[in-house]
């Protein structure tokens, strides 16, 4: 059985997924930090909008690209950068030029998000990563289904937001 549970491992980290205990998640901002210097270092990328998330290995690609192979191919760009990612959620988008016009909206946004999560619970407003671009916000987190309930409702009273998005890891009560 041993045996089988280290053949199994050794595959999992061939064909590129880690595998982690459950008190042994990767380092986020070294995640950050090593995907956004392969996109920084790609020509690619040159003329791109790209903001790289991370929470607990969940990685958030948020920004604007010139084209939809650029964006398609900014997951492969993560997977080769990095094996220590649980998930890759790509909400890049294609646009005709990059604009950072929204970015002081997306930062007051993102304020007030946090403002109302820690009214409701100081607590739980530290387990959410809350991520605003172009008036979407993305919440990621590992949260209770009640927390989740707790956050949506909170959110979705901020006023200026064009949508929610979730990327939360769920556990149990």
């Amino acid at each position: 059985m041993k045996a089988l549970q280290i053949l199994f491992i050794t595959m999992m980290s061939f064909i590129g997924v880690s595998v982690f205990a459950a008190d042994e998640l990767p380092d986020d901002e070294a995640l950050v930090q090593r995907i956004s210097r392969a996109f920084a270092r790609s020509e690619d990328y040159a003329d791109a909008l790209i903001q790289v998330h991370s929470e607990r290995g969940f990685i958030l690609l948020t920004g604007q690209v010139l084209n939809e192979e650029a964006r398609s191919q900014a997951t492969n760009t993560v997977v080769f950068a990095s094996q220590d990612i649980r998930r890759i959620i790509n909400e890049l988008v294609v646009v005709s030029a990059v604009d950072d016009s929204t970015a002081a909206s997306d930062d007051a946004l993102s304020a007030a998000i946090m403002a109302a999560l820690t009214a409701a619970d100081e607590a739980l407003a530290q387990k959410v990563q809350v991520v605003v671009h172009r008036n979407v916000a993305y919440l990621l987190g590992a949260l209770t289904s009640d927390e989740q309930a707790l956050v949506g409702d909170r959110v979705s009273r901020v006023e200026g937001l064009a949508s929610i998005r979730t990327g939360y890891e769920f556990v149990s009560e």
